[in-house]
């Protein structure tokens, strides 16, 4: 089921993925496709240096419901993050990563 985008904001608040979990991923996808798409990421590096760059994102869909969702390289140890191009999507429920998918046109 695709479910369109109709906006989204980076989100500030770290807090709010509290609790998320990985559901899904993007390969294939540039670090260029993210920041033109998103723009630069919000948040990264992270205090373990397991992630390097992280967009928090906050979607209003069709329902006018908001939606979480994360994109996040993870264990890329000793790729630049310009040249990475596997990213996790993390959220509470599938739609986030529908969403993501969707505004970056590869849905």
């Amino acid at each position: 089921m695709k479910t369109p985008a109709v906006s989204f904001q980076l989100e500030d608040n770290y807090h709010k993925v509290n609790g998320s979990s990985r559901i899904s991923e993007l390969d294939g996808v540039t670090y260029e496709q993210l920041v033109r798409t998103f723009g630069e990421p919000n948040f990264g590096p992270s205090g373990d240096d397991k992630v390097q760059a992280e967009w928090i994102i906050e979607f209003t869909n069709e329902f006018d419901e908001k939606v979480i969702a994360t994109i996040y390289d993870y264990k890329q140890y000793g790729t630049p993050v310009e040249k990475i191009t596997y990213w996790s999507i993390g959220g509470f429920k599938a739609e986030a990563g529908w969403l993501v998918k969707d505004a970056l046109g590869i849905l």
